[in-house]
């Protein structure tokens, strides 16, 4: 069973923006857990149309890039400028959509 955490964010917010706090929530999983572990299980997906941003929480990996997420978007947009809510049994996110952290800084998606 797959557990996801849905951001949604303000319209019409960068993407390099979400990008950044992603990068910052990797590298702060990275520091806890170790490089090869992160790039194994970390996992996510910006919807740059809908402006959200989908975390796999399947694990304690994602839950701390969460964690780290909603600190990053609370800073940026105020505790009630954003909304975040976990969905479980989640099937059918576009594959082709979804990001997995291969230990670089994550790529900026074409527009």
């Amino acid at each position: 069973m797959r557990k996801v955490c849905c951001f949604q964010l303000p319209r019409r917010t960068c993407p390099d923006l979400v990008e950044a706090s992603v990068a910052t929530a990797i590298f702060s999983a990275e520091c806890i857990f170790g490089g090869p572990r992160v790039r194994l299980s970390a996992a996510y997906w910006i919807d740059r149309a809908t402006s959200r941003c989908l975390v796999d929480i399947s694990d304690e990996i994602g839950e701390h890039m969460a964690k780290v997420l909603i600190g990053c978007f609370t800073r940026d947009f105020g505790e009630s400028g954003f909304s975040v809510r976990k969905l479980s049994n989640t099937v059918g996110s576009p594959a082709q959509n979804r990001r997995s952290y291969s230990g670089a800084p994550p790529a900026k998606a074409a527009s």
